[in-house]
């Protein structure tokens, strides 16, 4: 699991908002990444494709959307390994 913070300034953002993106993850659910995301306490979760993969068992992924989408709004753009699960 590799983890970066950016802190990104913009005039048209008035207000501080935590975003974390997932991505790639292809059915696990990385040991830590979940006490991570708790420890960070995103506003918002955005998981950039690949959550799932034909050759995994996806169960681990699948728990983890249900465990982070109960705290935090989350979006989802399908990426090209879930065209074939």
């Amino acid at each position: 699991m590799i983890t970066e913070n950016y802190v990104l300034h913009s005039p048209k953002i008035t207000c501080t908002t935590k975003i974390a993106f997932l991505s790639d993850l292809h059915g696990e659910n990385p040991q830590g990444l979940e006490r991570a995301l708790d420890a960070l306490a995103p506003d918002l979760i955005i998981v950039g494709g690949d959550l799932f993969d034909r050759r995994a068992d996806n169960r681990e992924a699948l728990q983890l959307m249900e465990v982070i989408t109960e705290n935090c709004p989350c979006f989802y753009p399908p990426g090209n390994h879930e065209l074939y699960v």
